[in-house]
């Protein structure tokens, strides 16, 4: 694991290179590298058992509602 300071940027190489071509969707940042168990953890119970703020009826739920 690299440790990393300064911007960062999603969907491509800190170098700015190998541009992800897609959407991305759920981004979460987390301040400090997770375990086996942990990564595990979350896609059983997904992000919002880690959420500081309970997401319902924010927006990113209620846009998830209008694309449907």
């Amino acid at each position: 694991m690299e440790d990393s300071e300064g911007s960062y940027f999603i969907g491509c190489h800190k170098d700015l290179t190998n541009f992800w071509d897609g959407i991305i969707d759920e981004v979460v940042l987390f301040n400090k590298a997770l375990s086996e168990d942990e990564i595990k953890e979350l896609m059983t119970s997904g992000v919002t058992s880690v959420l500081a703020v309970q997401p319902k009826g924010k927006l990113a739920l209620r846009w998830g509602d209008i694309k449907r």
